[in-house]
């Protein structure tokens, strides 16, 4: 089962596996913590992508790929906001085509998947990516005011 949830910048995506015990939501790269089968890793899609391009020059991106399998959930947070090259796109795009059936994704993202040819280097890894996120997916658009206005207008009412 995989998940993706949308918003646009400054409206919080992260919601209900936040609240999971701060002991089985692992956010911390390159080693991910207990091999507690209950355990989840939250890294940004950045940390990610990094600790596999490292992986990838060392031509160990499979085993690292693997030792990521020992999470049930894994949540890529803030996919999109920061632009990655072609190679770094390429480990993402592996990652997500090797996770596809063997644990679950939660990814959010600031762009709907309309806009995601600027994460993918090319139309056709845009697809197959979106693709396999699909097939198992629910899908959560959350729309509003940013957070950060909404304390603003708090803030000066008061």
């Amino acid at each position: 089962m995989h998940c993706a949830r949308y918003a646009q910048a400054g409206i919080r995506r992260n919601f209900p596996e936040t609240s999971a015990p701060r002991s089985i939501v692992r956010s911390d790269l390159p080693d991910l913590g207990p091999t507690d089968p209950q355990s989840s890793a939250r890294p940004t899609a950045t940390a990610l992508v990094q600790h596999l391009q490292l992986a990838k020059q060392a031509l160990d991106l499979m085993t690292a790929m693997t030792r990521l399998d020992k999470y049930r959930v894994l949540i890529i947070d803030d996919l999109g906001y920061v632009k990655k090259t072609d190679s770094e796109t390429h480990v993402l795009f592996e990652f997500i085509a090797h996770r596809y059936e063997s644990g679950s994704l939660v990814i959010t993202s600031n762009q709907p998947f309309s806009q995601w040819d600027q994460i993918f280097p090319d139309a056709l890894m845009t697809v197959a990516a979106i693709d396999r996120i699909l097939h198992h997916a629910t899908i959560i658009e959350i729309d509003g005011d940013s957070y950060r206005r909404k304390t603003q207008k708090k803030q000066l009412n008061k």
